[in-house]
């Protein structure tokens, strides 16, 4: 169903009248039509409606259509009068009508209504909508400026005048490139090999001189075969955003220079307590209560040895957990001389990068296990093997492993220690074990969320830890 259009008749004869609106209604036409025959009311209900269009004669009893197009400038008015004067139609045509019709005796003029009210409305719809566009493009804050295919500019906004200080006249036919820092790489032109919409950083310059960086976009607009014919280019002045991204990151590296620091000195604490523990176990006859100091001193070794790797790390939260089970196993390895025979052989990712919160507890489980084979395992010296893996389900160990928020994550971590030693005692109980190396990764265990079991094997023993990760 078509649109109807509301329609102003501005007509002071009656008989006119009567013959536009007969015409109106014999040919079913789509007009909603109100009539006046006053100028000075045609004024008021211009400003009071909303009219698709406006019918007007030339002359009226208190002025003429000239008053009214001074006064109309969103509604399309079509002058239909009686007087053939081309003078006057040119005047009309100059003053903003859109059309100008002369009445004849065959009413022929009427026929003519309905097309030239269509392209009325139609043409005053596209300069309606450009309108709106162009005050959209002069609001912006951002620059707006179009470059025809050679790359010359025919459209400035106010935000480009305010940004770059040319005035319109001064930029308008001008290359693109003018605005460049360096002429020899300017994207500015019609073989900017960027996509439509694709913002690109880069350093422009004012018309006095002074170099700014933006950020800039583009969009090209071709015809109906594609062919492109101008292109709008959007800038947006960054030196705001830069100025922040440049105290961030001089906040950032100073963060990180402090947190360096801070692993340094725990570092630096855990290894003057781990020479304590070995002063002191130099001062125990007991040869029992020097175990206990040794293996409390490999403990906080293996936490002091995750802050050394996290301070020669490119990441200050997570490590690469196979080089940091390596150096681990080798410390272990030179504290137990009376097993030199004994091997360790790791079976982990080169990629694994474990976070802090899940490093630490199972370096602490590695540590338990591994002295435990030592001792208890190997009791004598060697030769023996003592593995150590881990398993990512599914894999990923390409991706940071982080402590999962509960036990119910999908991602699991399997760590197996295993060795051919002597194996666990005949009437050994997991669940009656009292001593603290198993307690400490029973608790680890729990602290990750996890489980572990503890398995004889033919020749030795494995215990496994299953770890939920994300």
């Amino acid at each position: 169903m078509p649109e109807r259009l509301k329609i102003l008749m501005l007509e002071d004869d009656p008989v006119d009248q009567d013959v536009f609106e007969r015409f109106i209604a014999e040919n079913n036409l789509p007009y909603d039509v109100e009539t006046t025959s006053s100028l000075h009311h045609a004024l008021h209900l211009v400003r009071e409606n909303s009219y698709s269009v406006v019918i007007a004669n030339y002359l009226l009893n208190d002025g003429t259509v000239f008053d009214l197009l001074e006064a109309v400038d969103s509604v399309p008015v079509i002058i239909v009068t009686a007087f053939g004067d081309e003078e006057i139609a040119v005047k009309a045509m100059k003053a903003g009508a859109y059309d100008y019709l002369i009445k004849d005796e065959d009413l022929n003029y009427l026929r003519m209504i309905p097309v030239t009210l269509d392209r009325a409305v139609s043409l005053n719809t596209t300069r309606r909508q450009a309108r709106m566009l162009d005050l959209a493009l002069m609001s912006i804050h951002d620059a707006v400026f179009i470059t025809h295919e050679a790359g010359r500019i025919v459209f400035v906004n106010a935000a480009f005048s305010e940004m770059y200080g040319y005035t319109e006249t001064e930029i308008l036919g001008q290359e693109a490139r003018v605005l460049c820092l360096d002429m020899d790489i300017c994207h500015l032109t019609s073989g900017f090999e960027a996509g439509a919409d694709a913002a690109v950083e880069c350093i422009h310059c004012r018309k006095d001189g002074v170099n700014f960086p933006v950020s800039v976009t583009r969009s090209d607009l071709g015809d109906e075969l594609g062919k492109e014919q101008a292109i709008v280019w959007v800038v947006r002045d960054i030196s705001t955003w830069k100025r922040a991204e440049e105290r961030m990151l001089h906040s950032l590296e100073e963060k990180e220079v402090l947190l360096r620091e801070v692993h340094h000195r725990v570092k630096n604490n855990l290894q003057v307590v781990s020479s304590m523990l070995n002063l002191q176990a130099g001062f125990v006859r007991d040869e029992q209560t020097a175990d206990a100091l040794r293996d409390s001193q490999n403990r906080v070794k293996s936490m002091a040895l995750i802050h050394e790797w996290l301070y020669h790390s490119d990441s200050l939260t997570r490590i690469a957990f196979a080089k940091y089970a390596d150096s681990l196993t080798d410390h272990i390895k030179s504290s137990y001389h009376r097993a030199g025979g004994v091997e360790v052989e790791l079976d982990i990712d080169e990629r694994l990068q474990l976070e802090v919160d899940v490093a630490i507890p199972c370096g602490l489980i590695i540590n338990e296990l591994v002295t435990n084979a030592f001792k208890h395992g190997f009791p004598t010296r060697g030769p023996g093997l003592v593995a150590i893996s881990v398993e990512l389900s599914p894999d990923g160990a390409g991706q940071p492993v982080r402590l999962a928020e509960s036990r119910e994550a999908s991602r699991r971590m399997r760590l197996v220690v295993e060795d051919n030693g002597q194996g666990f005692p005949e009437d050994f109980s997991p669940a009656t074990a009292d001593t603290l190396g198993l307690q400490l990764v029973d608790m680890l265990a729990q602290q990750l969320h996890g489980t572990h079991t503890l398995d004889r094997i033919p020749e030795g023993a494995r215990v496994i830890v299953n770890i939920p990760v994300d």
